[in-house]
């Protein structure tokens, strides 16, 4: 896994105030409507990136935002949440980190996302939606990788096992 370098500033995912998507991740209400922006976060960032940051995060990592997310603030962080200001403050976040964790909280029965009123929740749902879809497909990219490099060094020593042994004579 090579990492991902986009972050939510405009000159990577194309819109202004894309960092407002990470609201969905507040532990309240998002104070705005924030679905188009997460949705346009969703498909920023491939599957493998977002499969990537949640790998590299760190379990003591899983604590809840108090204080205004970084760059460096991992999706087990946003896992916990905070304040929608909090969660949205810094445009310099790498996307990875807050689509990781907006599928991680869809795959999850009480996991919810915040949303401002009942039509920005649909966008909200349908970003979440998206975001397992692509993680999943990473996850399932991942196994076939696995799996035809197991079977490719099983063909290996199969093949050895049927090359024919020079004849050993006993005198």
């Amino acid at each position: 896994m090579k990492g991902s370098n986009v972050k939510l500033d405009q000159a990577s995912i194309g819109v202004t105030d894309a960092k407002d998507g990470a609201k969905v991740l507040a532990t309240g209400a998002a104070g705005a409507t924030v679905g188009d922006k997460a949705a346009t976060i969703v498909s920023a960032v491939s599957g493998m990136d977002m499969l990537e940051s949640i790998v590299k995060s760190a379990e003591d990592k899983a604590v809840t935002i108090t204080g205004n997310v970084t760059a460096q603030t991992t999706p087990l962080e946003f896992a916990l949440g905070g304040t929608a200001a909090h969660v949205s403050h810094e445009a310099n976040v790498k996307a990875s980190a807050v689509v990781g964790e907006i599928a991680l909280r869809s795959l999850v029965k009480e996991g919810k996302l915040a949303s401002h009123n009942n039509n920005d929740e649909k966008a909200v749902q349908s970003a979440g939606v998206t975001a397992v879809n692509k993680l999943l497909v990473a996850v399932e990219d991942v196994i076939k990788k696995t799996v035809k490099n197991v079977l490719e060094k099983v063909k290996q020593e199969v093949d050895k096992v049927r090359e024919p042994k020079a004849a050993v004579s006993q005198q």
